[in-house]
């Protein structure tokens, strides 16, 4: 080959590879300017795991965000949940707080215990986010047996009986568990020994049955209805 076009060809082959080498370099501060753009991710403190009893809630965990290029009033803030164990059921997660200083509060579904993996997140704008991990627990607790309104009654004199229907459930307890009684804040109106219960047509409801006695006197009395799990008790 003629020297002529050996030098020819070397010289488009330093131009090539000139060009690709401005290319390159050209994509390479396009990416860098894009980071730039983009900013950095904004950053959240560790939060501990969190505990409570059941039917209380956990109110105002204390946390910190920073953000170096997005000011914090910006800053959204989202949760998650996964249940691990248990009927642990989380109504809300609320947020608050101003700045850097953060707070937020979780609120379990009544009766629910077990335990949770939580996380919370911060959000600046559609792209960057940081989350931080912790368990949530929510211990059992007894709770009492629950007992429906009964409103005032009326007999009328001579009336031999009188039948009040209420209802009885207890979460923690089988309602076989639960012992009713009643009493009698005067004895010479209605006595003890003239109230006593009979079950209802569907399995909570039950009915207070009253023995008015023919010689009692006319009057008021105020009657006690407790039911009681063993644990716990509760009246009306």
């Amino acid at each position: 080959m003629a020297p002529a076009l050996l030098n020819q060809l070397r010289i488009q082959q330093l131009v090539h590879r000139d060009q690709n080498q401005a290319i390159l370099l050209c994509a390479s501060l396009f990416l860098f300017g894009a980071a730039l753009r983009a900013g950095q991710a904004p950053v959240i403190s560790a939060i501990p795991d969190q505990f409570t009893f059941e039917d209380l809630p956990i109110l105002r965990v204390p946390f910190t965000v920073w953000d170096a290029d997005t000011p914090l009033d910006q800053l959204r803030f989202s949760s998650g949940i996964q249940f691990a164990s248990g009927g642990l059921r989380i109504d809300n997660i609320d947020f608050g707080g101003t700045g850097s200083n953060r707070w937020f509060s979780i609120y379990p579904a009544p009766d629910a215990f077990g335990q949770a993996y939580a996380y919370i997140a911060v959000h600046e704008g559609t792209v960057l986010s940081a989350r931080v991990y912790f368990h949530i627990q929510v211990i059992p607790v007894n709770d009492s047996p629950r007992l429906s309104e009964i409103p005032d009654q009326t007999a009328l004199k001579g009336q031999r009986s009188l039948s009040v229907p209420f209802s009885v459930s207890d979460p923690d307890s089988p309602l076989t568990a639960v012992r009713l009684t009643a009493w009698s804040s005067r004895q010479s109106v209605v006595d003890n020994t003239s109230l006593r219960f009979s079950p209802g047509t569907i399995s909570p409801n039950r009915n207070l049955l009253i023995t008015i006695p023919t010689n009692g006197v006319t009057g008021s009395t105020a009657i006690t209805i407790e039911a009681d799990d063993h644990l716990n008790s509760n009246t009306v």
